[in-house]
């Protein structure tokens, strides 16, 4: 046993078994699957690692989660190409695109809890999604012009459940069978304070 081994004592997880798949795989090609679930399991014991106990093997889990990042892939059943980095096609976005990304969501974030601010201020706290998908800009449609319905609808609503995870919006009855969203006390509180700062 390893006393190097990071994961020593600890069951084999997703995490573990997508870390030694990269580790002992990459830039291997058709390797089958169950040779690639062995292999993972022995170096993961003999490094002093326990087996797993999910109802899925966490190999399956992995390659799949690999597969969706575009590291890996099986060109046909039970037989996989492991990239291990992203391949030509697909490279990984540089830094600057990285944060230019992370300040458009934060912009559209902000956009969408200033619209359920001014909802709750008029006393209409509870807030349809179409409502707040047409009260913010969205990108127009390449060949329309307008904005895409589906395209915005669907972004809107990412954008709603990203906040609820942040705790900043919630879900809100809107009629007997609607429901719609409204901005959190806390989040009130906090555009109300940022809002009225004084300079």
């Amino acid at each position: 046993m390893s006393n190097q081994y990071e994961h020593a004592g600890k069951h084999l997880v997703l995490s573990i078994a997508r870390e030694l798949i990269l580790e002992l795989f990459t830039g291997q090609s058709n390797v089958m699957k169950r040779d690639i679930i062995s292999e993972i399991e022995t170096v993961h014991k003999n490094r002093g690692g326990l087996e797993h106990d999910k109802e899925t093997h966490p190999v399956t889990d992995a390659l799949d989660s690999l597969k969706s990042k575009g590291l890996a892939d099986n060109p046909k059943r039970g037989f996989w190409t492991i990239h291990g980095e992203f391949p030509p096609d697909n490279p990984p976005m540089n830094e600057a695109t990285r944060e230019k990304a992370r300040i458009g969501l934060s912009l559209l974030k902000e956009a969408i809890l200033d619209v359920l601010y001014e909802a709750q201020l008029k006393n209409d706290g509870c807030v349809k999604l179409k409502t707040v998908r047409e009260s913010i800009d969205m990108p127009e449609g390449a060949k329309t012009g307008k904005p895409s319905d589906k395209w915005g609808s669907a972004t809107t609503r990412f954008m709603l459940f990203l906040l609820q995870d942040d705790d900043k919006v919630q879900r809100c009855q809107l009629t007997e069978k609607t429901k719609g969203w409204q901005i959190t006390e806390t989040a009130y509180l906090e555009k109300h304070h940022e809002r009225n700062k004084t300079p």
